[in-house]
């Protein structure tokens, strides 16, 4: 298939047969060794021919994080050269035509309809596959796909690199237990045998799927990347329309309002630091994910008395306002891949309090140094007040917390270490 790009020209589409549809768009530190050993493997290695195939299972309009991280991501790997296509799996192809994707990039739905059969998308996708594996040099598949393992051995066969990303609860441990006992010594020799390279978001993660992968230098650790602003001034503006007043302290959560996130905890111990006298508001930026969750959060609040310290601001595509308008920032979740919205609070250089996750949330900021780390409520309250009054230590983690983000953490270095991760396999495979 041949469609024109958006700047009138011809280009190459990936053949979809009568099966896929294809969309043209437009565009509208601290244990990281893992991640800097790629500059050194790829020195000298700048192949712009290079073309990456995106594998995920939903994708805008109605995709989770990581599509919409990826999104954010997507100019900036194109940027670094080379070619980087899409390919939905699980979301039905749209009415309409997104602008979301860079010039010349392919963004293609498998599905045709939301009532389509999984076997049937899934026959499909191995079509898809077989037509289309050597126009690429490299399938990187954002999540655990292919139960069967069938387009890891297409790509396999054909020469073609497959990196696979663990995010959250899909490291090859976790994936190896969603199969029957039976089958575990297969799907531990399959894993193994087809995936290039894995890519984890931290250093629990890199702990377990090293071990079990038995080659760690096949496991890297790549972080998400955020946009490092340039103001990160105050925002009295955002204070007012959120009624609350300049004198006050505003703490602010970023985040889904689901159980793993523990806002009720954020939301109590505002309560019980309130007590003291002090104006304190908790901010919450984020959709509710479990609509009964938020439900059941009405009756806490109304007991503790606090519903006018609270905003519930919802989900909003620029949190920089938020960010500007907070004093510190608080998070006390009890699972996560890589906490992106730390960084997002690094970037804008907010003190810190957060809930200590070994290899996660230690991985992204250093306890005292780019904020600060909490085990249990009375400690979290004595760190939250100690950030108040302390303007020298607010101050310092601010500062360090910002450098450590623009060093390691902006969006543009984490899709050269992509980049870099893709090229190193086209000559060390």
């Amino acid at each position: 298939m041949v469609k024109a790009d958006s700047n009138g020209r011809r280009n190459a589409a990936p053949d979809s047969g009568k099966a896929a549809r294809i969309v043209h768009t437009r565009p509208p530190g601290q244990g990281t060794r893992g991640i800097w050993l790629l500059h050194r493997v790829v020195a000298g290695v700048m192949a712009d021919a290079m073309r990456v195939l995106h594998l995920f299972p939903r994708f805008r309009p109605n995709f989770a994080g990581d599509g919409l991280y990826f999104e954010k991501l997507w100019p900036h790997l194109v940027a670094c050269g080379g070619s980087h296509d899409v390919l939905v799996f699980t979301t039905p192809a749209p009415t309409e035509i997104l602008r979301v994707a860079p010039p010349r990039m392919n963004l293609i739905y498998l599905r045709r309809f939301e009532a389509e059969s999984v076997r049937a998308v899934l026959l499909r996708y191995y079509l898809w596959l077989l037509r289309n594996i050597r126009r690429y040099d490299v399938i990187h598949a954002r999540t655990h796909i292919d139960r069967f393992f069938v387009s890891n051995w297409i790509a396999k066969l054909a020469g073609v690199g497959f990196v696979y990303s663990a995010t959250l609860d899909d490291s090859p441990p976790y994936i190896l237990r969603t199969y029957r006992p039976s089958l575990w010594r297969f799907v531990t020799w399959a894993m193994r045998r087809t995936i290039t390279r894995l890519v984890v978001l931290n250093r629990r993660l890199y702990d377990e799927s090293a071990a079990f992968m038995g080659d760690p230098g096949h496991v890297v650790i790549v972080p998400q990347g955020v946009t490092v602003p340039e103001r990160t001034d105050d925002d009295d503006a955002e204070r007012t329309a959120l009624g609350i007043p300049h004198d006050a302290i505003v703490q602010l959560y970023v985040g889904s309002i689901s159980r793993r996130k523990d806002v009720l905890f954020l939301i109590e111990n505002l309560a019980a630091l309130n007590a003291d006298g002090k104006n304190r508001y908790l901010v919450m930026l984020g959709p509710a994910l479990e609509a009964d969750y938020r439900v059941e959060l009405d009756g806490p609040i109304a007991a503790l008395g606090i519903a006018d310290k609270l905003r519930f601001v919802g989900y909003r595509d620029d949190p920089a306002p938020f960010y500007r308008a907070a004093d510190i920032f608080v998070f006390a979740s009890w699972l996560e891949g890589f906490p992106n919205v730390l960084a997002e609070a690094m970037a804008h250089g907010l003190p810190i309090v957060a809930r200590r996750l070994e290899g996660v949330t230690d991985f992204v900021v250093a306890d005292g140094e780019t904020g600060l780390l909490f085990d249990a409520a009375g400690e979290y309250r004595d760190l939250v007040k100690r950030v108040e009054t302390d303007h020298a230590l607010a101050e310092r983690l601010g500062r360090n917390a910002r450098a450590k983000a623009a060093g390691d953490y902006s969006i543009a270095a984490v899709a050269r270490i992509y980049d870099a991760l893709y090229r190193s396999m086209l000559t060390t495979g």
